[in-house]
């Protein structure tokens, strides 16, 4: 599985750019790679980056998939992106928050998005039902760390007319698990 390398290398070693505790978990990371050659998303979001954009992109390379890599604070996409590069990995279509929302009508919709946006739940709560509204037909979002905005997100989802299973595959050693809303 390539997804426990680029864990090991993004939290661990010489050019280790995040913590164990901050980047999404080694099960998360597995269960996304798993999900991505299981499914085979054509059009991938990535709302958070990271070690997620790593995986995605990686998925992206050996698929042909496009990737968009999104968050709302810039030195945390340039890490990203400077990791990517170092592991020569696409880095096209990384862009801000902002950039991303203005760009909404553009871009094609997500057959699958991951939604880890923003250190502080406030940032990551004004933006679930763009996420969602972004899904294709069929299409489905990850909600990395459920269990922090567990509420909001059952709401978006139900008012959005989405399908949502926990995953408990993606439970970590810090009770972070993530639950799969998908478009029917």
């Amino acid at each position: 599985m390539r997804a426990d390398h680029w864990w090991e290398a993004y939290t661990d070693g010489p050019f280790a750019i995040s913590t164990p505790q901050m980047a999404v978990s080694w099960q998360t990371a597995r269960w996304i790679e798993d999900f991505c050659y299981r499914e085979r998303p054509k059009s991938v979001t990535d709302l958070g980056s990271g070690l997620t954009s790593v995986v995605l992109r990686d998925y992206a390379k050996h698929t042909g998939a496009h990737v968009v890599s999104v968050d709302d604070n810039l030195e945390w996409l340039d890490k990203t992106r400077a990791f990517c590069e170092k592991n020569q990995l696409v880095t096209g279509n990384m862009m801000l928050l902002n950039d991303w929302l203005a760009a909404l009508d553009t871009l094609p919709p997500s057959d699958f998005t991951v939604y880890d946006l923003g250190a502080e739940l406030v940032v990551r709560f004004a933006h679930i039902d763009t996420a969602i509204r972004q899904l294709s037909e069929g299409g489905a979002i990850l909600f990395d760390d459920y269990s922090t905005l567990t509420e909001e997100i059952d709401a978006a989802v139900i008012a959005n007319g989405l399908d949502l299973t926990v995953q408990p595959d993606t439970r970590d050693e810090w009770m972070r698990i993530c639950a799969l809303a998908t478009r029917p």
